[in-house]
């Protein structure tokens, strides 16, 4: 796919495997001949889409885990609740997993790695793992009584598909460890 669309990715669409975003910043007829450029080089390949996957003329959609709209490119809602919800890890094998989920998220949290350093630290260090806890609820003020997640706050002025790509000192979700939530 990304060959058949050379030259087009990043100036009209988003190739990922199998799936395509068409993007414009326009009109709608600007749109139509975006649309119309990729269905014919598509058709040239003898590739053909499946009706029933097709979303024309939208301005929101999910796709691999995001929310493309028009203010940006944000983590779903429910990959959001999935964070926030996640339970407290109890072993090694969870820490992995929450860091792993987490991580997904990384690119819209500045200093996503030093904020999550109390939680990776616990994988990294040879000490049973009570004590790592311990050290952990001191170093993030978390009780074991009480629930921990990362929380991702939506800030305004969301990179949009194009800029996200580039560094941008743009804050697009602020990372805090949240306590009792």
């Amino acid at each position: 796919m990304d060959c058949v669309l050379r030259g087009l990715t990043w100036v009209c669409c988003l190739v990922y495997l199998d799936d395509v975003v068409i993007f414009t910043k326009g009109s709608v007829a600007r749109h139509a001949v975006e649309v119309a450029v990729v269905l014919e080089r598509l058709a040239q390949a003898g590739l053909s889409l499946k009706a029933s996957k097709c979303v024309f003329a939208t301005t929101r959609m999910e796709y691999l885990g995001h929310d493309l709209t028009p203010d940006g490119i944000q983590p779903t809602d429910r990959l959001v609740k999935t964070i926030v919800t996640f339970p407290r890890p109890e072993d090694a094998a969870q820490v992995r997993r929450f860091v792993a989920l987490a991580g997904y998220c990384r690119r819209f949290v500045p200093d996503c790695g030093a904020r999550m350093s109390p939680v990776t630290r616990l994988l990294r260090e040879e000490n049973s793992w009570e004590w790592k806890m311990r050290r952990m609820e001191r170093s993030t003020g978390l009780s074991r009584g009480s629930a921990s997640a990362l929380c991702l706050q939506s800030s305004p002025g969301v990179a949009d598909a194009s800029r996200s790509r580039r560094s941008s000192k743009t804050d697009t979700f602020i990372l805090d460890i949240c306590i009792g939530h």
